[in-house]
């Protein structure tokens, strides 16, 4: 059987897949991974087949992001990305298509299925959608994090199949037109595609200790634990590194992933904290930074590095402080530390939210609007135990048990 995994985005986006496509491999299956350009920066697992398509997320981010990240509001950021995915769609579906149009099963980022929809029609494959967010139409709350002004007039259950609806409408149109042109198919018409979409297979890469299965989810969603290679060694630390955590005092980690924003002004404002609250601070800059060397730290309390294996660091230091993506949020916890969120867009400020009704940290709201105050307070707050060491070693605990991987593959062919 040939698998084709389709995902696009940055880090985040890219590696959870990756280690379902290294865990099929294993188990003997020809599969093939299709993502943009950023894809062959990261490590591949061996027998994986990377295959990657004319689009670079970095640079699409900086030439066309600074809206997005500086949105300041879940439901903008998603309005502004689905504008960007359109802007690209109509060749991404043809490219997509041409590069696993032989695949008798397709894994798809459940926000790309519309292109999915071409390989059911065109030769009958499977298709399995992946999240790494709760996604589903339930009684309990409202969809996470597209919540308009009007979604009070809904009953909850409804604002799940509305935004999908949204979502749909708009990028229908570019695939009609692709679908029309190049593989002589009918156009999709949305509420067949809205009622296929929602009764197909949807395997969700987070941890059911960080989030807890609505009891009227449908069967069809499946709640993994998160998609993360294991069996490797953690990379080594830096040398340097080393030392300066070996020096006393209490040390906090700061990443922001793959967004955006001043180095400058960050670097400032972290130098000022260490200072005023003598603690360490180690600063892992952004995965899309163009600056070089990057920012250099005047006050010695201030470590900089381009990046560092969450693995190796995050057991030697006392708190993180990140963007609120839910592969940090999950290292985090599984590593049993206490969490400061300063989120950017989408999903990061559900698990921001999320992370503080669990007990496991704190959510310092939008980045953009983080202050040198607001930062020095909720790091006091954190280090005087709110959140309680024990909740988030209890958690720890908890997702030590889980596989997502094997779990996610196990239920593929179940």
């Amino acid at each position: 059987m040939k698998i084709a995994l389709i995902s696009f985005g940055s880090r985040g986006d890219l590696e959870p897949v990756m280690a379902i496509g290294g865990e099929l491999v294993r188990r003997g299956f020809e599969t093939r991974m299709i993502a943009n350009e950023d894809l062959l920066e990261l490590p591949a697992p061996p027998g994986l087949e990377v295959c990657c398509i004319p689009l670079h997320v970095k640079s699409l981010l900086h030439r066309e992001g600074d809206a997005l990240l500086n949105a300041r509001s879940p439901v903008k950021s998603l309005k502004i990305l689905s504008e960007i995915i359109l802007n690209n769609l109509y060749e991404l579906s043809h490219t997509v298509f041409e590069k696993a149009k032989d695949c008798e099963l397709i894994l798809i980022n459940e926000r790309y299925y519309i292109l999915a929809q071409n390989f059911i029609d065109h030769n009958k494959a499977r298709v399995v959608q992946l999240c790494f967010q709760p996604k589903g139409a339930t009684r309990q709350f409202p969809y996470l994090y597209y919540r308009p002004w009007f979604f009070h007039l809904f009953p909850n259950r409804l604002t799940h199949p509305f935004v999908n609806a949204m979502l749909l409408r708009k990028f229908m149109p570019a695939v009609n037109r692709m679908r029309a042109d190049r593989l002589g198919l009918p156009p999709l018409r949305l509420w067949p595609l809205l009622r296929q979409k929602g009764k197909g297979l949807m395997l969700q890469g987070f941890s059911p200790s960080l989030f807890h299965r609505p009891s009227d989810w449908d069967k069809n969603l499946i709640v993994c634990g998160q998609w993360r290679e294991t069996g490797k060694f953690p990379a080594a630390l830096p040398q340097a590194l080393e030392e300066f955590l070996a020096r006393p005092g209490r040390t906090l980690c700061a990443g922001f992933g793959s967004m955006l924003y001043k180095e400058n002004t960050l670097g400032k404002m972290l130098e000022a904290v260490a200072r005023e609250l003598n603690i360490k601070i180690i600063w892992i800059q952004n995965w899309n930074s163009t600056e070089e060397p990057g920012y250099e730290p005047a006050d010695d309390r201030l470590f900089v590095l381009r990046e560092c294996d969450h693995d190796a660091l995050f057991p030697k230091v006392d708190a993180v402080l990140h963007h609120g993506g839910s592969g940090t949020v999950h290292s985090a916890a599984r590593h049993g530390k206490p969490q400061l969120i300063a989120w950017f867009m989408l999903d990061q400020s559900f698990w921001a939210s999320q992370i503080e009704v669990m007990g496991l940290g704190l959510n310092l709201g939008a980045f953009h609007d983080l202050d040198f105050e607001r930062l020095k307070h909720h790091i006091c707050l954190l280090f005087d135990g709110r959140p309680s060491a024990d909740k988030c070693a209890t958690t720890a605990q908890q997702m030590a048990h889980e596989n997502g991987v094997v779990s996610a593959v196990d239920r593929i062919f179940s």
